[in-house]
Protein backbone atom coordinates (compact mmCIF):
# COMPACT_ATOMS: atom_id res chain seq x y z
CA UNK A 1 0.00 0.00 0.00
CA UNK A 2 2.83 2.34 0.93
CA UNK A 3 4.54 1.64 -2.37
CA UNK A 4 1.26 2.41 -4.18
CA UNK A 5 0.97 5.80 -2.47
CA UNK A 6 4.59 6.57 -3.39
CA UNK A 7 3.85 5.67 -7.02
CA UNK A 8 0.74 7.87 -7.05
CA UNK A 9 2.66 10.74 -5.50
CA UNK A 10 5.43 10.37 -8.08
CA UNK A 11 2.87 10.34 -10.93
CA UNK A 12 1.23 13.46 -9.52
CA UNK A 13 4.58 15.25 -9.31
CA UNK A 14 5.44 14.27 -12.90
CA UNK A 15 2.01 15.37 -14.11
CA UNK A 16 2.28 18.75 -12.43
CA UNK A 17 5.80 19.27 -13.72
CA UNK A 18 4.90 18.29 -17.28
CA UNK A 19 1.67 20.34 -17.14
CA UNK A 20 3.61 23.45 -16.19
CA UNK A 21 6.19 22.72 -18.85
CA UNK A 22 3.65 22.23 -21.64
CA UNK A 23 1.59 25.17 -20.43
CA UNK A 24 4.72 27.33 -20.68
CA UNK A 25 5.58 25.97 -24.15
CA UNK A 26 2.06 26.39 -25.50
CA UNK A 27 1.80 29.87 -24.02
CA UNK A 28 5.05 30.93 -25.71
CA UNK A 29 4.03 29.37 -29.04
CA UNK A 30 0.69 31.13 -28.89
CA UNK A 31 2.38 34.36 -27.94
CA UNK A 32 4.81 34.04 -30.86
CA UNK A 33 2.10 33.55 -33.47
CA UNK A 34 0.08 36.59 -32.38
CA UNK A 35 -3.06 34.78 -33.49
CA UNK A 36 -5.29 37.35 -31.79
CA UNK A 37 -4.27 40.90 -30.92
CA UNK A 38 -6.26 43.79 -29.50
CA UNK A 39 -5.04 47.34 -30.11
CA UNK A 40 -6.72 49.48 -27.48
CA UNK A 41 -7.66 53.12 -27.46
CA UNK A 42 -5.90 54.51 -30.55
CA UNK A 43 -7.11 57.25 -32.88
CA UNK A 44 -7.78 55.51 -36.19
CA UNK A 45 -7.07 57.11 -39.55
CA UNK A 46 -8.49 54.26 -41.58
CA UNK A 47 -7.19 55.17 -45.05
CA UNK A 48 -10.60 55.78 -46.60
CA UNK A 49 -10.38 59.55 -46.18
CA UNK A 50 -13.08 59.81 -43.54
CA UNK A 51 -12.47 61.67 -40.30
CA UNK A 52 -10.33 59.95 -37.67
CA UNK A 53 -12.02 58.35 -34.66
CA UNK A 54 -11.05 56.64 -31.42
CA UNK A 55 -11.64 52.89 -31.22
CA UNK A 56 -10.15 49.48 -30.45
CA UNK A 57 -9.01 47.18 -33.27
CA UNK A 58 -9.27 43.41 -32.93
CA UNK A 59 -6.97 41.32 -35.15
CA UNK A 60 -7.38 37.60 -35.61
CA UNK A 61 -5.47 35.30 -37.97
CA UNK A 62 -3.95 38.22 -39.82
CA UNK A 63 -7.11 40.19 -40.49
CA UNK A 64 -9.03 43.01 -38.86
CA UNK A 65 -12.18 41.37 -37.49
CA UNK A 66 -13.71 44.17 -35.38
CA UNK A 67 -13.40 47.91 -34.81
CA UNK A 68 -15.23 49.67 -31.99
CA UNK A 69 -15.16 50.80 -28.40
CA UNK A 70 -14.91 48.46 -25.44
CA UNK A 71 -13.95 45.35 -27.43
CA UNK A 72 -13.05 42.44 -25.14
CA UNK A 73 -10.16 40.23 -26.12
CA UNK A 74 -10.34 36.46 -25.81
CA UNK A 75 -8.26 34.77 -23.08
CA UNK A 76 -4.63 34.60 -24.15
CA UNK A 77 -4.92 37.40 -26.73
CA UNK A 78 -2.13 39.95 -26.85
CA UNK A 79 -3.22 43.45 -25.85
CA UNK A 80 -1.31 46.48 -27.14
CA UNK A 81 -1.95 49.84 -25.48
CA UNK A 82 -2.40 52.35 -28.33
CA UNK A 83 -3.69 55.22 -26.21
CA UNK A 84 -2.13 58.52 -27.20
CA UNK A 85 -1.22 57.09 -30.62
CA UNK A 86 -2.65 57.15 -34.12
CA UNK A 87 -3.26 54.03 -36.19
CA UNK A 88 -2.59 54.26 -39.93
CA UNK A 89 -2.87 51.56 -42.60
CA UNK A 90 0.46 50.28 -43.87
CA UNK A 91 1.74 52.18 -46.91
CA UNK A 92 1.41 50.61 -50.37
CA UNK A 93 4.27 51.40 -52.76
CA UNK A 94 5.84 50.44 -56.08
CA UNK A 95 9.43 49.28 -55.69
CA UNK A 96 11.65 49.69 -58.76
CA UNK A 97 13.40 46.34 -58.82
CA UNK A 98 12.90 42.72 -57.82
CA UNK A 99 11.94 41.84 -54.28
CA UNK A 100 14.73 43.43 -52.21
CA UNK A 101 16.83 41.71 -49.58
CA UNK A 102 16.28 41.86 -45.85
CA UNK A 103 18.19 45.11 -45.25
CA UNK A 104 16.14 47.11 -47.74
CA UNK A 105 12.91 45.46 -46.59
CA UNK A 106 13.69 46.54 -43.03
CA UNK A 107 14.32 50.07 -44.30
CA UNK A 108 10.96 50.05 -46.04
CA UNK A 109 9.23 48.78 -42.89
CA UNK A 110 10.94 51.47 -40.81
CA UNK A 111 9.40 53.99 -43.21
CA UNK A 112 5.91 52.57 -42.76
CA UNK A 113 5.70 50.49 -45.96
CA UNK A 114 3.99 47.10 -45.61
CA UNK A 115 3.14 46.24 -49.25
CA UNK A 116 5.20 46.72 -52.41
CA UNK A 117 4.64 46.03 -56.09
CA UNK A 118 8.06 45.11 -57.49
CA UNK A 119 9.35 44.61 -61.01
CA UNK A 120 11.16 41.44 -61.99
CA UNK A 121 12.73 39.75 -65.00
CA UNK A 122 11.50 36.36 -63.79
CA UNK A 123 8.75 34.99 -66.02
CA UNK A 124 6.98 32.59 -63.69
CA UNK A 125 6.18 32.67 -60.03
CA UNK A 126 7.14 29.00 -59.68
CA UNK A 127 10.60 29.60 -61.13
CA UNK A 128 12.14 30.91 -57.93
CA UNK A 129 11.39 34.55 -58.69
CA UNK A 130 9.51 36.34 -57.24
CA UNK A 131 8.28 33.70 -54.78
CA UNK A 132 11.04 34.27 -52.25
CA UNK A 133 10.31 32.74 -48.82
CA UNK A 134 10.77 34.67 -45.60
CA UNK A 135 9.60 38.04 -46.87
CA UNK A 136 9.00 40.75 -44.27
CA UNK A 137 6.73 42.67 -46.65
CA UNK A 138 3.75 41.77 -48.76
CA UNK A 139 4.74 41.93 -52.40
CA UNK A 140 3.18 41.77 -55.84
CA UNK A 141 4.91 41.48 -59.19
CA UNK A 142 5.05 43.55 -62.36
CA UNK A 143 6.60 41.57 -65.21
CA UNK A 144 9.12 43.52 -67.28
CA UNK A 145 7.71 44.00 -70.77
CA UNK A 146 11.13 43.37 -72.33
CA UNK A 147 11.35 39.99 -70.63
CA UNK A 148 7.91 39.12 -71.96
CA UNK A 149 8.75 39.96 -75.57
CA UNK A 150 12.06 38.07 -75.35
CA UNK A 151 10.25 34.87 -74.38
CA UNK A 152 9.87 32.07 -76.94
CA UNK A 153 6.10 32.06 -76.47
CA UNK A 154 5.14 35.53 -75.16
CA UNK A 155 1.39 35.06 -75.52
CA UNK A 156 1.45 31.92 -73.39
CA UNK A 157 3.73 33.60 -70.84
CA UNK A 158 1.44 36.65 -70.62
CA UNK A 159 -1.62 34.50 -70.00
CA UNK A 160 0.19 32.35 -67.45
CA UNK A 161 1.60 35.31 -65.51
CA UNK A 162 -1.74 37.10 -65.34
CA UNK A 163 -3.51 33.89 -64.32
CA UNK A 164 -0.94 33.32 -61.57
CA UNK A 165 -1.66 36.74 -60.14
CA UNK A 166 0.92 39.12 -61.55
CA UNK A 167 -0.24 42.71 -61.07
CA UNK A 168 0.59 43.58 -64.66
CA UNK A 169 3.56 44.69 -66.74
CA UNK A 170 6.28 47.29 -66.29
CA UNK A 171 7.96 49.43 -68.94
CA UNK A 172 10.87 51.73 -68.01
CA UNK A 173 11.82 53.98 -70.91
CA UNK A 174 15.01 55.05 -69.15
CA UNK A 175 16.16 51.44 -69.61
CA UNK A 176 17.69 50.65 -73.03
CA UNK A 177 15.87 47.29 -73.26
CA UNK A 178 12.47 48.90 -72.73
CA UNK A 179 13.16 52.14 -74.63
CA UNK A 180 13.10 50.28 -77.95
CA UNK A 181 9.66 48.78 -77.34
CA UNK A 182 6.40 49.98 -78.81
CA UNK A 183 3.17 49.21 -77.00
CA UNK A 184 1.76 48.09 -80.32
CA UNK A 185 4.14 45.14 -80.02
CA UNK A 186 2.38 44.14 -76.83
CA UNK A 187 -1.17 44.67 -78.09
CA UNK A 188 -1.53 41.36 -79.99
CA UNK A 189 -0.42 39.47 -76.89
CA UNK A 190 -3.22 41.01 -74.84
CA UNK A 191 -6.15 40.40 -77.19
CA UNK A 192 -8.86 38.46 -75.44
CA UNK A 193 -7.23 38.76 -72.01
CA UNK A 194 -9.80 40.49 -69.83
CA UNK A 195 -9.93 42.78 -68.08
CA UNK A 196 -7.28 45.10 -69.52
CA UNK A 197 -3.82 44.33 -68.09
CA UNK A 198 -2.18 47.02 -66.02
CA UNK A 199 0.88 48.62 -67.62
CA UNK A 200 3.12 50.67 -65.31
CA UNK A 201 5.07 53.05 -67.54
CA UNK A 202 8.12 54.98 -66.33
CA UNK A 203 8.76 57.64 -69.01
CA UNK A 204 12.21 58.93 -69.87
CA UNK A 205 12.97 62.12 -67.97
CA UNK A 206 13.25 64.46 -70.95
CA UNK A 207 9.56 64.08 -71.84
CA UNK A 208 8.74 66.08 -68.73
CA UNK A 209 10.53 69.25 -69.88
CA UNK A 210 7.26 71.00 -70.80
CA UNK A 211 3.54 70.12 -71.05
CA UNK A 212 3.48 69.94 -74.85
CA UNK A 213 6.32 67.41 -74.99
CA UNK A 214 4.58 65.39 -72.28
CA UNK A 215 1.27 65.38 -74.17
CA UNK A 216 2.98 64.52 -77.45
CA UNK A 217 4.73 61.62 -75.75
CA UNK A 218 1.51 60.34 -74.15
CA UNK A 219 -0.40 60.61 -77.41
CA UNK A 220 2.31 58.63 -79.16
CA UNK A 221 2.80 55.97 -76.50
CA UNK A 222 -0.88 55.56 -75.61
CA UNK A 223 -3.01 56.36 -78.68
CA UNK A 224 -6.75 55.82 -78.64
CA UNK A 225 -6.52 52.45 -80.41
CA UNK A 226 -4.54 50.97 -77.50
CA UNK A 227 -6.81 52.10 -74.68
CA UNK A 228 -8.98 49.01 -74.85
CA UNK A 229 -5.88 46.81 -74.56
CA UNK A 230 -4.04 48.37 -71.61
CA UNK A 231 -4.75 50.21 -68.40
CA UNK A 232 -1.95 52.78 -68.24
CA UNK A 233 -0.34 53.76 -64.93
CA UNK A 234 2.08 56.68 -65.35
CA UNK A 235 5.02 56.34 -62.97
CA UNK A 236 6.54 59.49 -61.42
CA UNK A 237 4.47 62.14 -63.18
CA UNK A 238 6.30 65.45 -63.08
CA UNK A 239 6.90 68.63 -65.06
CA UNK A 240 10.05 70.74 -65.23
CA UNK A 241 8.36 73.99 -66.30
CA UNK A 242 5.77 76.14 -64.58
CA UNK A 243 2.27 75.58 -65.94
CA UNK A 244 -0.27 78.23 -66.79
CA UNK A 245 -3.86 77.53 -65.84
CA UNK A 246 -4.65 76.79 -69.49
CA UNK A 247 -1.77 74.32 -69.78
CA UNK A 248 -2.74 72.57 -66.56
CA UNK A 249 -6.32 72.26 -67.81
CA UNK A 250 -5.10 70.80 -71.12
CA UNK A 251 -2.95 68.16 -69.42
CA UNK A 252 -5.70 67.34 -66.92
CA UNK A 253 -8.28 66.97 -69.69
CA UNK A 254 -6.07 64.59 -71.68
CA UNK A 255 -5.36 62.40 -68.66
CA UNK A 256 -9.05 62.17 -67.81
CA UNK A 257 -10.13 61.39 -71.38
CA UNK A 258 -7.46 58.70 -71.74
CA UNK A 259 -8.20 57.21 -68.31
CA UNK A 260 -4.54 57.44 -67.31
CA UNK A 261 -3.70 57.07 -63.62
CA UNK A 262 -0.44 57.02 -61.73
CA UNK A 263 1.65 58.68 -59.05
CA UNK A 264 3.18 62.11 -58.61
CA UNK A 265 6.89 62.70 -58.69
CA UNK A 266 8.09 62.62 -55.07
CA UNK A 267 10.41 65.63 -55.41
CA UNK A 268 9.59 66.54 -51.83
CA UNK A 269 11.48 63.41 -50.76
CA UNK A 270 14.37 63.05 -53.15
CA UNK A 271 15.23 66.54 -54.41
CA UNK A 272 15.93 67.32 -58.04
CA UNK A 273 17.14 64.52 -60.39
CA UNK A 274 20.90 64.78 -61.05
CA UNK A 275 22.96 63.95 -64.14
CA UNK A 276 26.45 64.57 -65.44
CA UNK A 277 26.62 67.66 -67.61
CA UNK A 278 27.59 65.57 -70.65
CA UNK A 279 24.72 63.15 -70.07
CA UNK A 280 22.15 65.94 -69.69
CA UNK A 281 23.09 68.03 -72.74
CA UNK A 282 20.47 67.79 -75.44
CA UNK A 283 18.04 65.92 -73.21
CA UNK A 284 16.71 68.91 -71.28
CA UNK A 285 16.27 72.64 -71.94
CA UNK A 286 19.37 74.57 -70.86
CA UNK A 287 17.32 76.68 -68.43
CA UNK A 288 16.13 73.51 -66.72
CA UNK A 289 19.69 72.41 -65.86
CA UNK A 290 21.22 73.91 -62.74
CA UNK A 291 24.83 73.33 -61.67
CA UNK A 292 24.74 71.19 -58.53
CA UNK A 293 28.23 69.78 -57.90
CA UNK A 294 31.38 71.23 -59.47
CA UNK A 295 35.16 71.14 -58.85
CA UNK A 296 36.63 74.15 -56.96
CA UNK A 297 37.69 75.86 -60.20
CA UNK A 298 34.03 76.09 -61.27
CA UNK A 299 32.47 76.78 -57.88
CA UNK A 300 31.05 80.11 -59.07
CA UNK A 301 28.65 78.22 -61.36
CA UNK A 302 26.83 76.35 -58.59
CA UNK A 303 23.19 77.23 -58.21
CA UNK A 304 22.97 78.82 -61.66
CA UNK A 305 21.40 77.36 -64.78
CA UNK A 306 23.29 76.38 -67.91
CA UNK A 307 21.24 78.74 -70.05
CA UNK A 308 21.75 81.66 -67.69
CA UNK A 309 25.55 81.29 -67.69
CA UNK A 310 25.68 80.84 -71.50
CA UNK A 311 23.73 84.06 -72.05
CA UNK A 312 25.87 85.94 -69.56
CA UNK A 313 29.08 84.86 -71.32
CA UNK A 314 27.63 85.38 -74.78
CA UNK A 315 28.37 81.86 -75.98
CA UNK A 316 26.30 78.91 -77.10
CA UNK A 317 25.40 76.16 -74.67
CA UNK A 318 27.64 73.73 -76.57
CA UNK A 319 30.61 76.16 -76.38
CA UNK A 320 30.01 76.70 -72.67
CA UNK A 321 29.91 72.94 -72.03
CA UNK A 322 33.16 72.42 -73.96
CA UNK A 323 34.89 75.13 -71.90
CA UNK A 324 33.63 73.65 -68.66
CA UNK A 325 34.96 70.22 -69.65
CA UNK A 326 38.44 71.68 -70.16
CA UNK A 327 38.40 73.59 -66.87
CA UNK A 328 37.05 70.68 -64.81
CA UNK A 329 40.29 68.71 -65.10
CA UNK A 330 38.45 65.45 -65.66
CA UNK A 331 36.23 65.85 -62.58
CA UNK A 332 32.55 65.17 -63.25
CA UNK A 333 30.31 68.23 -63.24
CA UNK A 334 26.81 67.40 -62.00
CA UNK A 335 23.67 69.29 -62.95
CA UNK A 336 20.18 68.85 -61.56
CA UNK A 337 16.96 69.03 -63.53
CA UNK A 338 15.00 71.92 -62.05
CA UNK A 339 11.44 70.95 -61.26
CA UNK A 340 8.95 73.72 -60.65
CA UNK A 341 6.38 71.84 -58.65
CA UNK A 342 3.83 72.19 -61.44
CA UNK A 343 2.66 68.66 -60.69
CA UNK A 344 1.26 70.02 -57.42
CA UNK A 345 -1.66 71.27 -59.52
CA UNK A 346 -2.59 67.59 -59.91
CA UNK A 347 -2.03 66.51 -56.30
CA UNK A 348 -5.74 66.43 -55.47
CA UNK A 349 -6.83 64.55 -58.59
CA UNK A 350 -8.41 61.15 -57.84
CA UNK A 351 -6.17 59.33 -60.32
CA UNK A 352 -2.83 60.25 -58.69
CA UNK A 353 -1.33 58.76 -55.53
CA UNK A 354 2.05 59.38 -53.87
CA UNK A 355 4.98 57.04 -54.34
CA UNK A 356 8.72 56.70 -53.73
CA UNK A 357 11.58 57.67 -56.05
CA UNK A 358 13.56 54.80 -57.64
CA UNK A 359 16.28 53.34 -55.45
CA UNK A 360 15.46 55.78 -52.68
CA UNK A 361 15.78 53.28 -49.84
CA UNK A 362 19.16 51.90 -50.82
CA UNK A 363 20.96 54.54 -48.73
CA UNK A 364 18.26 55.54 -46.30
CA UNK A 365 18.75 55.68 -42.56
CA UNK A 366 16.37 52.94 -41.45
CA UNK A 367 15.40 54.88 -38.34
CA UNK A 368 13.95 57.80 -40.32
CA UNK A 369 10.28 57.31 -41.32
CA UNK A 370 10.52 59.65 -44.32
CA UNK A 371 7.01 59.10 -45.64
CA UNK A 372 5.49 60.50 -42.48
CA UNK A 373 7.01 63.86 -43.43
CA UNK A 374 4.50 64.07 -46.28
CA UNK A 375 1.69 64.10 -43.75
CA UNK A 376 2.81 67.43 -42.32
CA UNK A 377 4.52 69.13 -45.28
CA UNK A 378 3.04 72.62 -45.64
CA UNK A 379 3.47 72.59 -49.43
CA UNK A 380 0.82 69.88 -49.74
CA UNK A 381 -2.87 70.55 -49.34
CA UNK A 382 -5.51 68.30 -47.84
CA UNK A 383 -6.36 66.94 -44.42
CA UNK A 384 -4.30 64.33 -42.59
CA UNK A 385 -6.95 61.75 -43.47
CA UNK A 386 -6.70 62.55 -47.19
CA UNK A 387 -2.90 62.49 -47.13
CA UNK A 388 -2.92 59.06 -45.51
CA UNK A 389 -5.33 57.86 -48.21
CA UNK A 390 -2.91 59.02 -50.93
CA UNK A 391 -0.25 56.72 -49.48
CA UNK A 392 -2.41 53.72 -48.60
CA UNK A 393 -5.81 52.83 -50.04
CA UNK A 394 -5.50 54.93 -53.21
CA UNK A 395 -2.35 53.19 -54.55
CA UNK A 396 -3.88 49.84 -53.59
CA UNK A 397 -7.00 50.77 -55.55
CA UNK A 398 -5.06 52.02 -58.60
CA UNK A 399 -2.94 48.84 -58.66
CA UNK A 400 -6.00 46.62 -58.21
CA UNK A 401 -4.84 45.18 -54.87
CA UNK A 402 -7.67 44.01 -52.67
CA UNK A 403 -7.76 44.03 -48.86
CA UNK A 404 -4.76 46.31 -48.33
CA UNK A 405 -4.34 49.99 -47.54
CA UNK A 406 -7.21 50.51 -45.09
CA UNK A 407 -8.20 49.62 -41.55
CA UNK A 408 -11.69 48.21 -42.02
CA UNK A 409 -13.27 44.91 -40.96
CA UNK A 410 -12.17 42.07 -43.23
CA UNK A 411 -8.97 43.70 -44.49
CA UNK A 412 -5.52 42.34 -43.82
CA UNK A 413 -4.02 43.72 -40.62
CA UNK A 414 -1.24 45.83 -42.13
CA UNK A 415 -1.08 48.88 -39.92
CA UNK A 416 1.17 51.41 -38.22
CA UNK A 417 1.15 52.81 -34.70
CA UNK A 418 2.55 56.35 -34.64
CA UNK A 419 2.91 59.14 -32.11
CA UNK A 420 2.75 62.85 -32.69
CA UNK A 421 6.09 64.55 -32.03
CA UNK A 422 5.67 68.30 -32.22
CA UNK A 423 4.67 69.01 -35.81
CA UNK A 424 5.57 65.53 -37.07
CA UNK A 425 5.07 61.85 -36.35
CA UNK A 426 7.22 59.09 -34.88
CA UNK A 427 6.70 55.52 -36.05
CA UNK A 428 6.45 53.16 -33.08
CA UNK A 429 5.15 49.80 -34.39
CA UNK A 430 4.41 48.12 -37.71
CA UNK A 431 2.13 45.11 -38.18
CA UNK A 432 2.13 43.00 -41.35
CA UNK A 433 -0.68 40.46 -41.64
CA UNK A 434 -1.36 40.87 -37.93
CA UNK A 435 2.20 40.18 -36.80
CA UNK A 436 4.53 42.86 -35.45
CA UNK A 437 7.65 43.35 -37.55
CA UNK A 438 8.52 46.53 -35.63
CA UNK A 439 7.38 46.80 -32.02
CA UNK A 440 8.07 49.94 -29.98
CA UNK A 441 10.87 50.80 -32.38
CA UNK A 442 12.55 47.37 -32.23
CA UNK A 443 12.63 44.74 -34.97
CA UNK A 444 11.01 41.48 -33.95
CA UNK A 445 12.42 39.11 -36.58
CA UNK A 446 8.97 38.12 -37.87
CA UNK A 447 8.69 37.53 -41.64
CA UNK A 448 4.92 37.43 -42.24
CA UNK A 449 4.93 38.93 -45.76
CA UNK A 450 2.89 37.24 -48.48
CA UNK A 451 2.61 37.44 -52.23
CA UNK A 452 -0.35 39.58 -53.28
CA UNK A 453 -2.55 39.51 -56.36
CA UNK A 454 -4.49 41.90 -58.48
CA UNK A 455 -8.27 41.96 -58.29
CA UNK A 456 -9.84 41.00 -61.59
CA UNK A 457 -13.55 41.23 -62.20
CA UNK A 458 -14.92 37.88 -63.28
CA UNK A 459 -11.60 36.06 -62.81
CA UNK A 460 -11.19 34.14 -59.55
CA UNK A 461 -7.82 34.62 -57.91
CA UNK A 462 -5.86 31.64 -56.70
CA UNK A 463 -3.83 33.84 -54.37
CA UNK A 464 -3.82 35.40 -50.95
CA UNK A 465 -6.21 38.21 -51.83
CA UNK A 466 -9.00 35.97 -53.06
Amino acid sequence: MKRLWHSLALCLILFLASYNLWFFVLREVTRATWRETLLQGGMIVDGTGKEMFRADVLIRDGRVVAIGKGIKAAPGARVVDARGCLLFPGLVQIYDGSLPGREVQEALVASGVTTIACTTDGLRRGGGEPGRPGSILNYGVLLRAAALLEADNPREVAEECLAEGFLGFGLDLDDPRDALLDLRDLQPLMEGILPRPLLVLHPAEEVCSDPQSLLAFLERIYPAELRDSFELYLRHFRLCRELSQEEAAEVRGWLERAGVKGDLNPFLLCGEPRHTLEGALGRFPSDALRFADTPPTLRSLQGRTLGEVAREQGVSVAELAAGIKKRSGGTAVLVEVVETGSEMAFSSEPYFCWQSPPGFFLGVDVDVPVYLDLLVDERLSGSLEERVRRLTSLPAELLGIRGRGSITPGTYADLLIVRRTGKGFSLRSVFVNGQPVLLEGKRTGFCPGKMIFRERAGIPSSGENS
